[in-house]
């Protein structure tokens, strides 16, 4: 699979594949509403993370400096993972953002990642694999949308 970097904000860029999953705008209004929804929050976990979309959009909009621990996030897909690896190194975010590989179904993930956050936002897959005619072809967009 080819890897685009494409704008996100604050000029920074995220990495995804072309074919794969991208992020959209469910990840734009999910940042904007965590953001409305607690103003003054230092801590953000993202569960089901994917590529960072939604946690970086949170960041991007965090008084400067960013503080190391500010976002954590934690995602299920490896290949995910990898990517959102790539955009937090180029991104100059590694010691600022704290990413776990982990499901969040699982009770020893979800405890792995702490306490004390001010807000907590997910979108994790929320489509039955009965909804629509047909999984999506590329395996992470299918992971992405659909429970599996």
């Amino acid at each position: 699979d080819s890897v685009t970097q494409s704008r996100l904000c604050y000029g920074w860029s995220i990495t995804q594949l072309a074919e794969g999953y991208r992020y959209c705008f469910d990840d734009v209004i999910c940042a904007h509403l965590a953001i409305e929804a607690a103003p003054s929050a230092e801590r953000l976990l993202d569960l089901g993370s994917g590529l960072g979309t939604i946690g970086l959009l949170w960041l991007g909009q965090q008084p400067r400096p960013l503080q190391p621990g500010a976002l954590v996030m934690l995602e299920a897909q490896a290949g995910s993972v990898a990517l959102c690896q790539e955009t937090l190194r180029r991104c100059g975010l590694c010691d600022i953002v704290e990413l776990r590989h982990g499901d969040l179904r699982d009770e020893e993930s979800l405890a792995s990642v702490g306490s004390g956050f001010d807000v907590v936002t997910a979108n994790p897959p929320y489509l039955a694999t009965t909804i629509g005619p047909n999984l999506p072809r590329h395996p992470q967009r299918a992971y992405c949308r659909h429970e599996l």
